[in-house]
């Protein structure tokens, strides 16, 4: 009686005259684009997603990997656009733009929360479009319609939505409208429950999907906890220390530890193999314990009563343990926190260095889109790396001891954070869990959204042209962050997406036990050929990180989280989800490389001396 009320009170008055074409919705095609997708509507029965009827015309194996991994995973992407094929072309004037979608009650796309459960229901989300007017396409048909979350606002976990095109923009699909009577077998209450806080009835929605997102952090969190809390933490001063090089302002040393590694087969997994394991309980199964290169290089001068404050470095693909301290430039990152008294430390990344596959690694196997089982793990491995020497770090002082008798203690409560580039996807996976143990994190040349990434990363591969030619694509067919090929891969590596991570950081609460907020400052240059600095936006808004000193570009998804840029110098300008002041920023340098921190002595000093004011307890941007 209550959803036939509802029902009821939402009726419209009068039949509006067509304003557009009318969607597609045919349960019974055995077209993939029949009915729009994702939806709750389009899952097998045990809950997992079904796209066996997705296009995939020539048989590629690549493709084919993807959809099988596709067909076992439960929950829609956070990322990945939504599809609904339109009977014809709709007028692009009566579409909106972001921030119609996210603010205006009018607007013809409407993207939000309608899981009952949530803490958010009601949340509208900004949305990017698309429609197809290609029409030799054998992935998708002209007038598939593609809508996606804007960049930098990805959904929440495991949480239900809607996509609502509204009768502004095209023709109500009539037999799809029958599902919105209460007596109708796949009525739908949540979706009718939503409707009134929108300002809007039934009358007033041309077709809509409803579907539930997957949970992309959850087994982070379960690794996170499982090194943090079953596995003793490293003791990292066991071994003394060996002598590498004399600097003018710090000496390079060398020692080894073990830790552990969740990766499963034969590395470096360039076709096979790479996955995470887990027990039917669901615990983290281990593989194996790799043997770790430590850098330390401490700083000169007398050391601190409580001890050396820490920064541990997570350096780039091809890069290696000592990436921090292995150059006379006079902005080398260990140059500058030694001049500044921070100590350093540097670990080989995966498949890097003296580690399992190293030899056998090229680029495709860091960032292997060929084989998604080692493409959603390898950074994700490095995370847990980061996490790890964390918690060894903050678990006790270590006393390095050298050969010639000098002793260098550290300070367990005073642990930071610098990661570049794949560094800085990893720190950027591993920040959420390391709150408790870290004071601070800098994140050089990182991003989000690898749909992104694959469309315009040309440094050292050309992604876009190796997809292409993997799937077979025509050489004329336009290929966007949006393109349904792209979207399955989205879906797919939403586990190891920073952007699912950067919500963590310090601005919303994670649903596992001791979450602690952690400041951050992201760095991004608009020349950046390695990390599209499209994507350092989509992280920053996903974070909520307010944009600091003089502005590069527009950022338009950063202002719309956060406000216009604010200028330098920066204290407690965000708040935390406990409430609380904290101090953290998006900085972006006009024509900047990805190398920029190491390179334009102004971003060497901000984040020189957000650690540094870090170490001292009070942080500061300036």
């Amino acid at each position: 009686m209550r959803a036939a009320l509802i029902f009821i009170a939402l009726i419209g008055c009068a039949e509006e005259p067509p304003t557009g074409p009318r969607p597609v919705f045919d349960p019974a095609s055995p077209s993939f684009w029949g009915t729009p997708w994702p939806s709750d509507d389009r899952t097998d029965p045990d809950g997992t997603l079904a796209v066996s009827t997705f296009p995939d015309p020539f048989g590629v194996p690549l493709l084919g990997d993807y959809l099988a991994r596709a067909e076992e995973q439960v929950g829609a992407g956070t990322n990945s656009p939504i599809y609904v094929l339109m009977q014809g072309p709709l007028d692009p004037l009566l579409l909106p733009t972001p921030q119609e979608s996210l603010e205006d009650p009018s607007s013809t796309l409407i993207l939000v929360d309608i899981d009952p459960d949530s803490a958010h229901w009601g949340e509208r989300f900004p949305v990017l479009w698309e429609q197809n007017a290609y029409d030799n396409s054998l992935y998708m048909p002209e007038h598939l319609l593609a809508v996606a979350p804007m960049h930098g606002y990805p959904l929440r976990p495991a949480t239900r939505y809607a996509l609502i095109v509204t009768t502004g923009a095209a023709t109500r699909h009539q037999a799809w409208a029958e599902r919105l009577r209460p007596d109708h077998p796949e009525h739908d209450p949540d979706l009718i429950r939503a409707l009134f806080p929108l300002g809007l009835t039934t009358d007033d929605i041309a077709i809509a999907t409803t579907f539930t997102t997957l949970d992309p952090v959850a087994e982070m969190a379960t690794l996170a906890r499982y090194v943090q809390h079953q596995i003793a933490p490293a003791n990292l001063d066991a071994q003394p220390l060996e002598h590498l090089y004399d600097h003018v302002h710090y000496t390079a040393w060398r020692t080894r530890y073990f830790s552990p590694v969740f990766t499963h087969g034969e590395p470096p997994y360039l076709n096979e193999g790479g996955a995470f394991e887990f027990e039917d309980d669901g615990t983290p199964r281990m593989s194996r314990f790799d043997e770790m290169r430590l850098a330390v290089c401490t700083p000169l001068g007398e050391a601190p009563a409580s001890g050396w404050p820490v920064v541990i470095y997570q350096h780039g693909t091809g890069g290696s343990y000592r990436g921090f301290c292995n150059s006379s430039s006079a902005l080398e990152v260990m140059n500058r926190l030694g001049q500044v008294g921070l100590l350093g430390v540097g670990i080989d990344q995966p498949l890097h260095g003296s580690r399992p596959g190293a030899e056998g690694a090229g680029d495709l196997a860091h960032f292997n889109i060929v084989n998604p089982d080692s493409g959603i793990t390898n950074f994700r491995q490095g995370a847990i790396d980061a996490i790890y020497l964390a918690r060894s770090l903050a678990a006790r002082p270590h006393t390095f001891r050298a050969p010639d008798g000098q002793r260098f203690t550290t300070d367990p409560d005073r642990i930071l954070f610098m990661g570049h580039s794949q560094g800085g996807l990893t720190g950027a996976m591993a920040a959420p869990f390391v709150g408790n143990d870290l004071k601070a994190m800098v994140l050089s040349g990182a991003g989000a959204v690898l749909a992104i990434t694959i469309v315009e990363r040309k440094d050292v591969l050309d992604f876009e042209q190796l997809v292409r030619g993997l799937v077979d694509l025509q050489p004329e067919e336009p290929f966007t962050p949006l393109h349904p090929i792209l979207g399955v891969m989205q879906t797919l590596v939403e586990p190891t997406d920073p952007g699912n991570y950067a919500p963590f950081w310090f601005s919303q609460l994670g649903p596992w036990a001791g979450h602690r907020p952690v400041p951050i400052l992201l760095t991004s240059g608009t020349n950046d050929e390695a990390t599209p600095y499209s994507t350092a936006i989509a992280l920053a808004a996903a974070a909520r990180l307010p944009q600091v000193g003089e502005p590069a570009t527009r950022a338009e998804a950063v202002r719309l989280r956060t406000g216009d840029p604010r200028p330098l110098p920066q204290l407690l300008n965000a708040t935390d989800f406990e409430g609380a002041p904290i101090t953290s920023g998006f900085h972006q340098w006009w024509k900047g490389t990805h190398f920029v921190l190491f390179e334009e002595e102004e971003a060497s000093d901000l984040y020189v001396d957000f650690l540094r004011s870090a170490a001292d307890g009070m942080i500061v941007l300036e």
